[in-house]
């Protein structure tokens, strides 16, 4: 009877999470922003110097004998399904309704729905590790041992690989928690130092690859953080509700910037009910946090859930509210650098829903204790998730279906391999994020240079009003002026440039021998490739057209 009970949630979880993804699982690839597959994962990537240099790994190893389609579906389906499962046996609570409905809340909320609709994979797969991680840190603090320290090491290097976000909120969780914990059974201090001590080294050994590079101003992820600035805070802030302000929307797991782009449908606009549910998920982790701190249940756990969902709540708004505290928030990130990887501070939503379904949990368990027969409220509450964002059933309302790459794709691929020589490909329109007629006309990253074999130059800019760009590669700044003479006639510089571009002959130094002209978003405005002498059509379909530099070979480097 024990194992079956052990059992009936990994099932109840697994069943449910392939049921939200099934109208996914037909062939093909699910395109969404920057959740771009392409057939073949690409290798060198990511770089070694970054955390997600083992995802990376993983994911090409494992495109070795299984088609890159299935392995999205597979994160996808392990997003829902380590969600729903993690919170489920992280709860400290032996109410079984309690615990589903933690796990229910955690797996399907508005926070999980946007942030897949926007192609967040590698965020979301840390978000449905981290209950995993939360356990094993508990578990570290009331058991330190060997096996307790390699657990959490393994663990925290899986989450840092999927989200470098977590970095933060892990080390704020772990030092938080820790304190708390220490200060309470302060008789397990000497232990707690000497495994702590092992802990840390065995985490460092295993994240050298990332860590030892940061450690010294270098790497990608130190080189990320250093681009981001006050334009990237304003970009990214977290957005209010037009009727209920600011800081309602994010306790109710809502301000994504994304919200006012238009790219997927706000589950806002089908469910009218989503104040008054939003209520009952804020009343129930308050609830929570009564009982916990009356009956001292999980007390360091529950002060660390408090104090830090406090925090992320306060960063979440950050300068989004616009008062006397918005100063104060540019100059923390101008003085703390590693604060800069929260550019996009609604991410810290995450915490606020951890602590939600922990805290939920909490006061449900003492409902059903007090009121016992009010069993069917546990039942009726089950619903709630799936009624507050009800726009991740049915294909997330139909937005998202599988889609194939236009043989013409392959076609090009097969040429631009069978010339033999080193050259650039430069791709076009020239936007980093765009719609693709193919991609059910969604918007989606640029994924040509992830797709071709050879080296495509593509675009690498944001194009928002407050911010560009952070792109400095030279050959992209060249690509950049050239196209500022030929809209304007005029150089960065503001000087008058005389016009048409010699398009061939001026790609040359950059090492671009072929275009590829994408007949997607306003590529009609770059039909004056036509009119460049030193340009020749080699090919076209009707999704693309490729061009041949004849210039190329005249000015090798």
């Amino acid at each position: 009877m024990k194992q079956l009970d052990k059992i009936l949630p990994i099932i109840f979880f697994a069943a449910l999470s392939f049921a939200i993804i099934l109208p996914l699982v037909s062939p093909g690839y699910i395109l969404t922003l920057d959740m771009v597959t392409t057939p073949k994962i690409p290798v060198p990537w990511p770089r070694l110097d970054a955390p997600s240099f083992l995802f990376g790994g993983i994911l090409f190893l494992l495109n070795s004998f299984i088609e890159a389609s299935m392995i999205q579906k597979i994160l996808l389906f392990l997003i829902f399904f380590l969600s729903g499962w993690g919170m489920y046996r992280l709860v400290p609570v032996k109410n079984i309704l309690a615990r589903y409905f933690a796990g229910l809340l955690y797996m399907i909320n508005p926070f999980v729905y946007e942030r897949l609709m926007d192609g967040q994979l590698g965020l979301l797969l840390g978000f449905g590790l981290f209950p995993f991680v939360v356990s094993a840190i508990l578990n570290f603090f009331k058991n330190p041992s060997l096996e307790s320290v390699a657990g959490l090491s393994i663990l925290s290097t899986f989450l840092f690989a999927f989200a470098g976000h977590y970095i933060l909120i892990y080390s704020a969780f772990f030092i938080i928690f820790g304190t708390i914990f220490v200060l309470l059974n302060q008789d397990k201090i000497t232990n707690i130092g000497k495994y702590l001590l092992i802990f840390l080294g065995l985490l460092f050994i295993l994240n050298a690859n990332w860590i030892a590079p940061v450690l010294k101003g270098e790497g990608e992820l130190a080189y990320a953080i250093s681009s981001f600035d006050s334009r990237d805070l304003i970009a990214f802030q977290s957005v209010g509700d037009r009727q209920f302000g600011l800081i309602f929307n994010i306790l109710s797991l809502f301000g994504y910037w994304g919200e006012n782009e238009g790219r997927f449908i706000l589950s806002k606009e089908v469910n009218s009910l989503w104040p008054a549910i939003s209520v009952i998920f804020i009343s129930l982790s308050l609830v929570g946090v009564y009982v916990a701190i009356k009956k001292r249940k999980s007390l360091p756990l529950s002060l660390t859930l408090i104090i830090l969902s406090l925090l992320s709540l306060d960063f979440a708004c950050g300068i989004a509210l616009n008062n006397s505290s918005t100063s104060t928030f540019f100059w923390l990130y101008e003085k703390i650098p590693i604060l800069r990887g929260l550019r996009e501070p609604q991410k810290l939503v995450a915490v606020i829903v951890l602590t939600y379904a922990i805290f939920s949990a909490l006061a449900i368990e003492e409902i059903l204790v007090r009121f016992k027969k009010m069993a069917y409220l546990g039942i009726s509450l089950l619903f709630l998730p799936l009624l507050y964002t009800p726009t991740m059933l049915f294909g997330f309302f139909g937005q998202l279906r599988p889609v194939s790459y236009p043989k013409s794709w392959f076609t090009v691929d097969q040429i631009l391999k069978e010339d033999r020589k080193d050259f650039k490909t430069l791709f076009f329109p020239w936007h980093l994020y765009m719609k693709f007629n193919f991609a059910n006309n969604r918007i989606i990253v640029n994924p040509a240079s992830s797709f071709f074999e050879k080296p495509v130059l593509t675009a690498q800019n944001y194009e928002m009003k407050a911010l560009y760009s952070h792109d400095e590669r030279p050959e992209a700044l060249h690509v950049e002026g050239l196209l500022k003479i030929e809209k304007e006639g005029t150089n960065f510089f503001g000087e008058a440039v005389p016009r048409p571009v010699n398009f061939g002959q001026a790609l040359s130094p950059i090492d671009v021998k072929y275009i590829i002209l994408g007949k997607d978003e306003d590529w009609g405005a770059y039909r004056f490739l036509d009119e460049s002498p030193d340009l020749g059509r080699i090919f076209e379909s009707k999704e693309l057209i490729l061009y041949r530099n004849l210039s190329w070979e005249e000015t090798p480097l």
